[in-house]
């Protein structure tokens, strides 16, 4: 039997821009959240017997390797709504989350 991937653990890098006047904030495991046009989003993953993650972004898709620590960094820009559904290698697991831009 082989193990099936998984995320364990994940958290999402918020830097908002300076028209917002907000503050750096870290979001740990949530899925949903809408932030300020602009803001830098830059998400860690963990994950557990994946060697990749699949990350569906406005319509496109790419692959990013988890490396051999299972971690995972992503980071974008947030100019228009779009959604991200990070997937382990895997066709039978679910997305993950989905962020919202206002």
């Amino acid at each position: 039997v082989l193990p099936r991937p998984a995320v364990m653990h994940f958290q999402a890098l918020l830097s908002y821009p300076s028209y917002t006047g907000i503050s750096p904030e870290t979001i740990v495991n949530e899925g949903d959240f809408s932030v300020p046009k602009g803001t830098r989003i830059e998400w860690l993953f963990q994950t557990k017997d994946a060697d990749m993650l699949h990350f569906a972004y406005d319509g496109s898709g790419t692959d990013i390797s988890t490396g051999d620590n299972g971690r995972t960094r992503v980071s974008v820009r947030a100019i228009n709504a779009f959604s991200l559904s990070p997937q382990t290698h895997s066709p039978m697991l679910l997305p993950l989350l989905t962020t919202h831009i206002q």
